[in-house]
């Protein structure tokens, strides 16, 4: 239900094999969250994962992009003019 209620959704396919995924919740004015990019492990650094968040990028042209990930993917997400930003909170749901 995630991806059908995201703002915007881009994959990669290769014939009828999804390969990656990534999901965008957007106000479409000012505010974009890039959420589950995803890149099966042998399609990974085939420059799969960055078409999509350029996709995404592409989509929003005018609005703030905002993600969450782990520290290891830090590099990636620079190399995409992301920057570390100390004014993210998170509210942890206990349904996960």
């Amino acid at each position: 239900k995630s991806f059908l209620n995201s703002t915007f959704v881009a994959s990669a396919w290769e014939g009828e094999s999804l390969v990656g995924v990534v999901r965008v919740i957007s106000d479409q004015v000012q505010r974009s969250i890039i959420y589950d990019l995803a890149v099966l492990s042998e399609y990974q650094g085939q420059g799969i994962g960055k078409e999509l968040v350029e996709r995404c990028l592409k989509k929003f042209p005018k609005t703030q992009f905002t993600l969450g990930t782990s520290s290891k993917n830090y590099d990636f997400y620079k190399k995409l003019g992301f920057k570390n930003s100390n004014n993210y909170l998170e509210k942890e749901s206990p349904f996960f």
